[in-house]
Parts: structure tokens; C-alpha cells; sequence
């Protein structure tokens, strides 16, 4: 039997319609599923566990003003946790057939993640007349009780009662838990001829002895067998439900019991299970047929067990590791429903993510608080942005912690030459893409090359890098040649490679560009500092903005080299405007590379745009039909992309996020999205689905960073 930790997207944060159709998926899942089993745990816990939590990170951390900023987050959540209490809840699938896999499950718009469920009754119980009581041996061989497990009490179905809807009677269940409880179901698919066969015989009995006189409850099975015959694209299971309830105290465990059996009367029957408590505890677990119960199976369509399902979109696990985003909202009832983490770094899976928001809409302010808190438990900041105010972010962080760099024309200088890649194919590329920029200064008309000038680039490449070893270019990047003795190796490549000597020199060796072109490279990408910032502000407003992209795209390039030399350090890149090196079909299979690989040195790829479709390239031509050419390379980016947070767009840009994860990005948070307010956002992750959240400010931030 396969286990798998599963959920569904928040109910209560999406409309009556998406609800409908998650439903309605579910209603195929489960009528494929032979039989399976849900478990449900449910622990109410106060926020007091999570500000314990937090302050412990603060005092370990190694650093002063870490230290600081993580305290003011807990006093962040204690105003938060003043009165709160959160449910801790996780769901769990098992299934016997071991086909099935975690992608299948992403078929039917199912996020699960193969992990078995922990045991919710842990060491030896002894079965009183209404409860089990955890006991364990003494030194004399004695079983003696054990005070320091909870007691527990086992209620279980014996009739279900009328139509189930997605939040009763058991999201209620799960979301009102007074106490820690395990909730299972179990369901069992009935062959299609017994329910027929069912039918036939019910139909015989249905009117006692061909008269008259009406049977009812053969009235009542014959109703519910023509139902199911009846049913197109259902299935008929045996359905079963069980709640296990954990209590310290006796008493209390009593109390619970009886108080959620009244409550549970309207939708279905349910028993104590007098004398049973130990044989109903196997329900719990990863078996196939709990043996030695009393009957208790009802059967139930699939679209029921759909309904029974659908819990998994209430609640959610409460993580409090990672890094603080906010409070969780809801549409439904209003208010939280919880606290909302980045789980970024666990193993290989890459920390990229993509933001995209209007001007206004709280996009670059809390971007920045998260990249702040990230480098508050240890990661590296690396920035490039072509804002003014980025100067803001800087000045949250002691002198000492931050490395700052104004880069623009007549500023810094950039050797186009530089060894960024392994092998000289790559470097050859790469140099061809930087020189298709550099050879179109006035930026209006792609500059192409032909067959024959791209061979005496190559060829001139070879031979201007010949001589120098490549282990030393790639770690010192002063002994890089440079632009003149490049030209010079251009010149002897035929008539193609005279020509773009003629056309390099001119610009870049004998122009006025040659001081910042034509010498060894002056951009300091050490990364020695926890937070390094490329302020990219002179070059977005002065009069070289045509090359902005290239200038972006060298620091980035050469921060590359320098992450992957130091594999083992968690970093995070993060690019405002990206947009502006996507422009550039030239750069795009470079970047895609890039993405690929940062995740292998424990590097993350954060971006931010005005709205995806600068990032995707898939605006209303490409829908249409007439895709870019760099189509593959643009998804290769969004595949790569793990985590994507959007705050207020424009219906487009929100309806072109739906296209682009239609699985995950919901009718509901379309229309959301258009009329958030500043700092509500809506979150999609690859494996941990999509939330709807407002983000929380430290004092800190709030001063230094509202309004940029």
C-alpha cells in the first residue's frame, strides 16, 4: 500500500464554481480508484508555539543584526497570536494499488507528495469498555497506564445521511476540532453486477409479499441501487468513516466523544463502538481490511467520496520554519486562516521565483522584505535593480553587511571577454549574443549573423583565447584579452570576420565607448558580503538605456561564474526588470541555461516584471498562433520556476498567468488578482499549491521600505 501527503487548493479561498469543478475532477479520480483510505490529523495548537520557535532562530543566529531584525519578527507575531488558535492538519491518501503515482494524482489537480503517515496511536493500548488507555510494563513485568500519551476514542459510521456538500459535515469537522482528532475514511469500489444484482433482489423484496404493503427499508436500498445503475460517469463504494478522538484526561475524552457524536446526528449514524475500540483502531492504519468490526459500510457514490475528499482543501499544514510572508486570507469566511511560509531550500528542488504586479501594487516593497529575510537566516542577496530607491534596501543592513555598486556608462568597465562558461562552445555564445547587442547601439533593428560570420567569430575567438589557460580566465578575470587583440584575430578570419573587425574597432577600440569597453574588467561580482547590490539606476535613466540589457546581462553572467565557484553557499539572485534581457532573443537560451544550473549550486533565480507576459513572451500574437522564436527556451524559464507570486494585475496579465499554470492559477484567482489591494498577492508553488495572502511589514520595513 503507497501512501501519499495530499491537498487540494484552499476551499475557502475559491468561489462556488472552482469549487464545483475540483469536485468534479475528484468524482473521475475516485471513480478510476479501486478502494483507498483518508486520514486526516488534526492538531489545534496556539501561536505561542511559533513565536517560541522564532525566538530560538533569533538567539542562534550568528550575527548582530540578524539577531535584531528575526527579534522584531517575533514581535510581529505576538501581536498577531494575542488571542488566535490555529489548526495544525495534514492529509494522507493510501492506496493499494502501487501504479499510482504522484503525477497522477496532479492529473485529477491532486498535490501530492509520496510520504507515509506517522502512526497516530504510538506504543501499547489497552481496550477499556468506551476508549483505549495507553499502558506500558513496569519493572516487575506489570502493565501500568501511561499518563504521559493521550487517551483515546474511536466513533464509526453505521448509516450515512443526506447530501454531503464540500464543507459538511466534514471540513466542519476538521476546521471546529476542539482537540487533537485523526479522521478516516475508507472506501472500497462495489463491481458494478452487485450492484445490479443488488437492484434485482431488493426489486422482489421491495413490495412484501407482491402486495401492497412497501418494505421500506427494501424501498430505500432499491431507490439507492436504480440510483447508481443510473449514474453516468459515477462509481458505487463502500464508504466508511471513523474519527479518532485524543484526550489527557478521561473525562474530557468522554465529554468530546458524546459532544461530536450529537453534532455528527444530522449527516450520519454513527457508534461508540462499546467493546470494539481496539479492532476499529486498525482503521487507522495501512491495512487493507480491518478485520473483527461490526458491519458499518454504506455505499456511496463517487461524486460522495469526491465530497468526502474535498476536506483536503481545508486547512493546511503550519509550517514555521522557513522564511514569514503573512497570514493566509479568506474569502469565505474573511479574516486569517493561518500563517503563511516559504519552505525555499529542501534538497535539489530550485528556489526560483517569478513577481509580477502593477505599480502600486506592493510588488517591489515586499519583494524586498522577503530578500531581507532571507538574508536574516543565513542566505546571500545578490540584487540587480535599476531603481533609485533600491539605496533603501541598502540602508536596512549595518555598513559592514552590504556591498554597493552604482553601475552605468563612464562608471565601471566591462570586458565583453570575459570567461563565464566552461567550454569554449558556450563561451562562444555567449560572447555572440553579447556582441549582437553591443553591434546594435541604437537598439531598433535585431542584429543577425550570418553562417559565414559566425565561423570567423568562432574561429577568432579560439584564437584570441589560445595561449591562456582556462582554469585561470574563468577564476581571474584581469588576464582576460581584450577587445583590440580580439579584432586583430577578427581581421585575419576572411572577409566576414574584416568586416565586424571594422565595425568592433570602431565602436568599442577606437570609439568613445573604448574606456569602458575595451579594458579589463572593473565590476566587482566577489560577492563577498551577505547582501551585494548592483544599482543599474544610471544606466535605466541616462542616455545608454539601449544597452541596458547588456549591462544587466554581464553582471549577471559574471555573478554566475562566481556562484557556481562557490557551490555550497546558499544565495539568491534576484533581477527587478527583467524584462528588459528578455527583449533580446539573443540572451534568452543563455538565461534558460542559467536557471537550469543555478538550482545545482544551491542558487535561486528571484525575478520581478510588470506582468508575465514580458517574461513568457506569449502575449496575443503568440496565442493566437505566431509564437516566438525563443518560444522553447521562455518555457523552459517558467518550467524551471518553482514559486510564482503575483499581486494586482490587469485581467490579461492575470488571465495569461492562468494559461500559463491552469491546474493551479483558478477563475477565483483571476479575478482576485484584479482587484487585490497593495500587499495582497496570490502565491502558486509547484508542490505546495496556491494561497491567497497579505503580507506582514516589521517595523523596519515599513521605514525603510514603504513607498519605494
Amino acid at each position: 500500500m503507497k501512501c501519499f501527503q495530499v491537498r487540494l487548493p484552499s476551499f475557502e479561498q475559491l468561489s462556488r464554481p472552482d469549487q464545483t469543478r475540483l469536485v468534479l475532477g475528484l468524482v473521475s479520480f475516485f471513480a478510476h480508484l479501486g478502494s483507498c483510505r483518508l486520514l486526516t490529523y488534526v492538531t489545534p495548537w496556539k501561536l505561542e508555539n511559533v513565536v517560541k520557535a522564532r525566538r530560538e532562530l533569533a538567539v542562534t543566529a550568528p550575527e548582530e543584526w540578524q539577531r535584531r531584525r528575526l527579534r522584531e519578527e517575533v514581535q510581529l507575531l505576538r501581536r498577531v497570536a494575542k488571542d488566535r488558535q490555529l489548526l495544525k492538519i495534514s492529509h494522507y491518501l493510501l492506496v493499494e494499488d502501487d501504479d499510482v503515482s504522484a503525477a497522477d494524482l496532479a492529473a485529477w489537480g491532486v498535490y501530492a507528495e509520496e510520504q507515509a503517515a506517522p502512526p497516530p496511536l504510538g506504543g501499547q493500548y489497552q481496550e477499556r469498555v468506551d476508549h483505549l488507555e495507553p499502558v506500558i510494563r513496569d519493572e516487575t513485568g506489570r502493565w501500568q497506564v501511561d499518563n504521559s500519551r493521550p487517551r483515546a476514542a474511536i466513533l464509526a459510521s453505521h448509516e450515512l445521511q443526506r447530501v454531503w456538500g464540500a464543507r459538511r459535515p466534514l471540513a466542519d469537522l476538521v476546521n471546529q476540532a476542539e482537540g487533537p482528532l485523526v479522521l478516516a475514511v475508507d472506501l472500497r469500489k462495489t463491481r458494478p453486477e452487485r450492484v445490479e444484482m443488488a437492484a434485482n433482489s431488493w426489486q422482489a423484496v421491495a413490495r412484501e409479499g407482491g402486495g401492497r404493503t412497501v418494505n421500506p427499508e427494501a424501498a430505500k436500498a432499491l431507490q439507492a441501487a436504480e440510483f447508481a445503475l443510473n449514474a453516468d460517469g459515477e462509481a458505487v463504494h463502500e464508504a466508511r468513516v471513523a474519527i479518532l478522538i485524543l484526550e489527557a484526561e478521561t473525562a474530557r475524552l468522554r465529554q468530546r466523544t458524546r459532544a461530536l457524536a450529537r453534532r455528527l446526528t444530522p449527516h450520519m449514524g454513527v457508534d461508540w463502538l462499546y467493546g470494539y475500540q481496539q479492532a476499529a483502531a486498525e482503521l487507522f492504519a495501512p491495512v487493507a481490511r480491518p478485520p473483527g468490526l461490526p458491519a458499518g459500510h454504506h455505499n456511496v457514490l463517487s461524486s460522495g467520496a469526491a465530497m468526502m475528499a474535498g476536506v483536503w482543501g481545508y486547512g493546511s499544514t503550519q509550517t514555521n520554519d522557513g522564511v514569514y510572508v503573512g497570514e493566509r486570507l479568506s474569502l469565505s469566511g474573511g479574516g486569517s486562516r493561518g500563517l503563511y511560509y516559504i519552505q525555499g531550500w529542501r534538497g535539489q528542488r530550485p528556489h526560483h521565483l517569478n513577481a509580477f504586479g502593477k505599480t502600486g501594487s506592493g510588488k517591489s516593497t515586499n519583494i524586498r522584505a522577503l530578500l531581507g529575510r532571507e538574508a536574516e537566516q543565513g542566505t546571500q542577496i545578490i540584487i540587480l535593480d535599476p531603481q533609485p530607491h533600491v539605496r533603501r534596501f541598502v540602508n536596512m543592513f549595518d555598513p559592514d553587511t552590504v556591498a554597493y555598486h552604482r553601475v552605468g556608462y563612464g562608471r565601471l568597465t566591462f570586458n565583453p571577454l570575459d570567461v563565464v562558461w566552461d567550454r569554449l562552445d558556450q563561451q562562444s555564445d555567449y560572447v555572440r549574443a553579447i556582441l549582437k547587442i553591443m553591434l546594435n547601439p541604437d537598439g531598433d533593428v535585431p542584429r543577425r549573423f550570418t553562417v559565414l560570420e559566425v565561423a570567423a567569430l568562432d574561429a577568432a575567438l579560439k584564437a584570441t583565447y589560445d595561449g591562456y589557460d582556462w582554469a585561470d580566465l574563468l577564476a581571474d578575470q584581469s588576464q582576460t584579452p581584450l577587445l583590440e587583440l580580439f579584432c586583430k584575430r577578427l581581421q585575419s578570419c576572411g572577409q566576414a570576420g574584416r568586416r565586424l573587425a571594422e565595425e568592433i574597432w570602431g565602436l568599442y577600440v577606437a570609439g568613445e565607448r573604448a574606456a569602458t569597453f575595451n579594458a579589463p574588467s572593473s565590476l566587482d561580482t566577489r560577492l563577498r558580503q551577505p547582501v551585494v547590490v548592483y544599482d543599474f539606476s544610471p544606466v535605466f535613466s541616462g542616455n545608454e538605456s539601449s544597452l541596458e540589457a547588456l549591462y544587466y546581462f554581464i553582471t549577471l553572467s559574471s555573478v554566475y561564474r562566481e556562484v557556481r565557484a562557490n557551490p555550497d553557499r546558499r544565495q539568491i539572485i534576484f533581477v527587478d526588470e527583467f524584462g528588459a534581457m528578455m527583449r533580446e532573443p539573443s540572451l534568452v537560451r543563455s538565461l534558460a541555461i542559467m536557471y537550469k544550473t543555478f538550482r545545482t549550486f544551491k542558487a535561486g533565480m528571484w525575478i520581478a516584471d510588470q506582468n508575465p507576459f514580458t517574461l513568457a513572451g506569449l502575449g496575443d500574437k503568440a496565442l493566437a498562433g505566431a509564437a516566438p522564436p525563443d518560444l522553447e527556451q521562455r518555457l523552459s524559464i517558467l518550467r524551471n520556476t518553482t514559486r510564482t507570486l503575483a499581486f494586482n494585475l490587469d485581467y490579461d496579465d492575470a488571465e495569461q498567468l492562468r494559461l500559463l499554470y491552469p491546474r493551479q492559477i483558478l477563475d477565483t484567482h483571476v479575478n482576485f488578482l484584479t482587484r487585490a489591494e497593495a500587499g495582497q498577492a496570490v502565491i502558486r508553488s509547484d508542490d505546495e499549491g496556491t494561497d491567497i495572502v497579505y503580507f506582514s511589514l516589521k517595523s523596519s520595513e515599513i521605514n525603510y521600505l514603504m513607498g519605494s
